[in-house]
C-alpha cells in the first residue's frame, strides 16, 4: 500500500510522522511518496520519512494507490489540473481547507473517484481526529478510512457543518493549549519554577484528555474532582464567573465565521 502526499507542507509532515509512529509494525505502516510544487520540499520530506519523492503530480498519483491533496487553496486549479487524467481510477482524498468537495469534483473528469477529509495536529501522534467526507470515492472508502484510522478517529462530517466540525476539531487544539499555558502561567505565579510549572500543566492537560475520552464525558470528570467542600470547587467557580463557557462559545462562533470568509472554490 503506497499513500501518495500531494502537497509537502505542515499536515504532510504530520501525516508521515504519525504513519512512522514506532507502535505501528512493519505492515501497518503504508509505503509514502510525496510531491510538492516545490521540489526540494519533497525531497526533504521523503528523506526524513523514508518515503519516494516523485518528479510530477502525474507521476505521484501513478506510483499510489490513493492520493491526498494537502495543498494551499491557490494551488488547488493548478494541482487537478496536473493530476485530472492521471487519476484514471486512483482515488483523491483532499484536506484543502476552504475548498468544498463539489469544488474539487467539479474541477475533475466525472467519473473521479474524491472525499474529503480535514485532520487535526494530533495525526503525528495518533490521536488525531479526521472529519471525513467519503464523497465519490465509492469501493475505495473502506480502504482510504482504514489507512486514515492508523493516525486517529476517523469520524463523518455533514458537508453541511463542516465548517462548524472544523472549528471544534482542527481549531480546538490551539483552544486546549492556550488554557494549557495559562494553567501553567497560573503555576508560576503560585510559586513554582518554571520546568515543574510546565511538566505538571502539561501532563495535567494530557492525562485529562485520556480519561474524559475513556469516561466520554468531560463533566463527569469535572464533577469526579470538583468535590464539593473541596479546593477545586472554588477555583471552577471563578472560571464559571469570570466566563469560561462563553469565551469558548465566541471563539469556536469566531472560527467558523473566518472559514466561511476563507471559503473559495477553483
Amino acid at each position: 500500500m503506497r499513500v501518495g502526499m500531494l502537497g509537502c507542507g505542515r499536515i504532510a509532515r504530520a501525516f508521515a510522522e504519525g504513519w512512522r509512529r514506532p507502535d505501528l509494525t512493519g505492515e501497518q505502516r503504508p509505503d509514502l511518496a510525496f510531491y510538492d510544487l516545490l521540489p526540494e520540499r519533497a525531497r526533504e520530506l521523503a528523506a526524513v520519512a523514508g518515503g519516494y519523492a516523485a518528479r510530477t503530480a502525474a507521476e505521484l498519483v501513478h506510483c499510489s494507490d490513493f492520493v491526498i491533496m494537502a495543498v494551499k487553496p491557490p494551488d488547488v486549479p493548478q494541482v487537478l489540473g496536473a493530476i485530472g487524467t492521471a487519476l484514471d481510477g486512483t482515488p483523491l482524498v483532499s484536506l484543502a481547507a476552504g475548498v468544498p468537495l463539489p469544488a474539487v469534483a467539479a474541477a475533475l473528469p466525472p467519473e473521479a473517484h474524491v472525499g474529503r477529509a480535514m485532520p487535526n495536529v494530533a495525526v503525528s501522534v495518533g490521536h488525531g481526529v479526521i472529519l471525513f467526507d467519503a464523497g465519490s470515492l465509492g469501493e475505495f472508502e473502506s480502504l482510504v478510512r482504514e489507512v486514515l484510522g492508523l493516525l486517529g478517529q476517523v469520524i463523518t462530517m455533514p458537508r453541511s457543518l463542516w465548517d462548524e466540525g472544523t472549528a471544534i476539531s482542527g481549531c480546538g487544539p490551539a483552544f486546549v493549549a492556550l488554557f494549557t499555558e495559562a494553567l501553567e502561567e497560573a503555576a508560576l505565579a503560585v510559586g513554582l519554577e518554571p520546568r515543574l510549572a510546565r511538566s505538571l500543566a502539561l501532563g495535567t492537560a494530557a492525562g485529562t484528555g485520556i480519561l474524559m475520552a475513556h469516561k466520554d464525558d468531560a463533566a463527569g470528570v469535572r464533577d469526579i474532582v470538583a468535590t464539593p467542600g473541596g479546593m477545586t470547587t472554588p477555583g471552577v467557580e471563578i472560571l464559571e464567573a469570570r466566563g469560561l463557557r462563553e469565551a469558548v462559545k465566541l471563539a469556536v462562533q469566531a472560527a467558523v465565521a473566518k472559514a466561511k470568509e476563507l471559503a473559495w472554490a477553483p
